[in-house]
């Protein structure tokens, strides 16, 4: 089941998303700050963030830059109440992976959890495929699917070093 950690200072907030994304079949942990939310990231594994801009001691955007330190992969979506373009724009330049604004739709939220997600997938796909291919890449720059394929090659290799044409 994929986990979401959810950090909002705000309780009603906070337990909505919950809610919608218990509904979606996800595991939630919430945590009420910046500090609880990272004590949360640092002790468990998460496929997705959802968090506050504003909270206390650690905001929004601090949480961002340390999550990305430990899990570069795992997308964080912002929200906010006092969004503005420069500040979205600076979220994305840090790695958020949305932001949305409130009061938060509840289609536009599942959208973007979605998206998230489908995202992380990838990624993780992405790795397993390309340790796989390393495992299993022939040492020839070639690629070919079939026997006849590998003899011609074999017997390019073999008459390559002479002077024979």
């Amino acid at each position: 089941m994929k986990r979401v950690l959810i950090a909002d200072d705000d309780r009603s907030g906070r337990r909505t998303l919950q809610i919608l994304l218990e509904k979606m079949g996800l595991d939630t942990v919430a945590a009420e700050d910046g500090r609880s939310a990272l004590d949360a990231f640092g002790s468990g594994r998460f496929d997705l963030v959802l968090t506050d801009m504003r909270m206390p001691e650690i905001d929004g955007i601090t949480l961002l830059r340390e999550i990305r330190r430990g899990d570069p992969e795992v997308p964080v979506i912002l929200l906010t109440a006092y969004g503005t373009v420069e500040k979205a724009v600076a979220a994305m330049k840090l790695g958020a992976f949305d932001f949305l604004q409130r009061p938060l739709d509840i289609d536009t939220v599942e959208a973007a959890v979605r998206r998230a997600l489908d995202f992380r997938d990838s990624l993780v796909e992405n790795r397993y495929l390309r340790e796989r291919l390393a495992e299993t890449a022939p040492e020839s720059p070639f690629a070919w699917a079939s026997a006849a394929m590998q003899e011609a090659y074999a017997f390019a290799a073999q008459v390559a070093p002479t002077k024979s044409t």
